[in-house]
């Protein structure tokens, strides 16, 4: 009876530091989607070159919070994780992802990091990127904490014979601690005591090469610094040859009537400043009880549907509203994820519920512009 005590309270004990890491993760990514969002606005006014840099250096604080927070979820992870969940990518947008989130760091330490696509890679690839994407990400990340100086350089190559995008990351002058290379060198090494995030977050890197089915291979001594492989099967798609022929011409954007469902003061301020100057009439529902009632009374255009909101959230809110146009016979309004969750749990509740789509939190003004302007285009007859 003791020993089933014990097991219970172990339970409880797991399951509140996972209600805890959840509410920490959304309230994280809500604030941190808050201020990058006033950031990129203040950005885009007339500034010197300090207030420039001191701008720059918020953002890169930002992300590399955001970054913690990833490893925290993926290290108290308990259930299974993902499959992979493969789409077609561009491996110089890959590229320039990388760069634009690590820039920061890698100019404060007067780091150089470069980034080269060999001829071989096709220019279309199918995979999990997102996944690949935070691989790279931590591991260069990585790198640049043990560097003190030189280059960090990542080189992309394709094997024909296996199928597999390679990537080399090289940093002569950074050797990193031997409880990295032991975070990357096993799935679940032993004798960690105490990791750190910067190990937590290698040993996340090197589980979700494992769920790619990809491999990883380090290399480091003080000689030759660092060297890291990391392979990953991939599926290619020749590039889509643009047709010129017959283009109509760019349609004007259309006056939407827009329903924004966000319980967030300083989200909802962020959203009208992104849109301020669009001629979009706006409304707020600040839960999911009033986004439905809004929603079945009034006549909207698009939803932009946050989901943790207090009494009824997102989902439930859009399950709902997708039954009362099904029951009138009605067209379905597009319904917009705009969460904070983690993108591929979006994907999957959302998918059930009925949404049209998701915007992840931290949110880009672009981001936010473009699913506009693709619901704001008129209806083809």
């Amino acid at each position: 009876m003791e020993a089933v005590r014990k097991a219970g309270e172990a339970s409880m004990k797991s399951n509140s530091v996972n209600r805890a890491m959840a509410l920490l993760s959304n309230n994280a990514r809500n604030a941190m989607h808050s201020l990058l969002g006033l950031l990129e606005l203040v950005a885009e006014r007339p500034l010197d070159q300090a207030q420039r840099e001191h701008i720059s250096a918020c953002r890169g604080i930002a992300d590399r919070m955001l970054r913690d927070v990833d490893t925290l979820e993926t290290a108290l992870q308990t259930s299974p994780a993902e499959p992979p969940q493969k789409c077609d990518f561009a491996i110089h947008q890959l590229m320039n992802a990388i760069v634009d989130v690590l820039g920061v760091p890698v100019r404060r330490k007067r780091l150089g990091l470069f980034c080269e696509v060999d001829p071989s890679v096709p220019a279309v690839l199918r995979a999990d990127r997102e996944r690949i994407e935070q691989v790279l990400i931590r591991i260069i990340d990585a790198l640049i904490t043990a560097a003190d100086s030189g280059d960090i350089r990542m080189q992309a190559c394709w094997s024909d014979q296996t199928r597999e995008i390679i990537f080399e990351v090289v940093a002569a002058q950074a050797t990193l601690s031997p409880d990295s290379i032991e975070a990357l060198d096993c799935v679940a090494p032993e004798g960690l005591a105490d990791p750190g995030l910067e190990v937590l977050g290698l040993m996340a890197a090197r589980k979700n090469v494992a769920l790619l089915g990809g491999t990883l291979q380090v290399q480091a001594d003080r000689a030759n610094g660092s060297h890291v492989t990391v392979r990953v099967p991939a599926g290619e798609r020749p590039e889509r040859i643009a047709i010129t022929a017959n283009v109509q011409p760019a349609h004007t954007e259309r006056p939407l009537r827009v329903l924004v469902a966000e319980d967030s003061d300083d989200s909802y301020l962020l959203f009208r400043a992104y849109i301020e100057g669009l001629p979009h009439a706006v409304s707020r529902a600040r839960d999911g009880m009033e986004a439905l009632q809004l929603a079945t009374s009034g006549d909207f255009d698009l939803i932009f549907m946050d989901i943790r909101m207090p009494g009824m959230d997102g989902y439930e809110a859009t399950r709902r509203i997708r039954d009362w146009e099904t029951e009138q016979c009605r067209a379905r309004v597009p319904i917009v994820v705009l969460s904070a969750e983690p993108s591929r749990a979006q994907r999957r509740s959302g998918g059930v519920v009925g949404c049209s789509g998701y915007l992840p939190k931290p949110l880009r003004k672009q981001e936010l512009l473009a699913a506009i302007q693709t619901y704001s285009a008129p209806l083809s007859i």
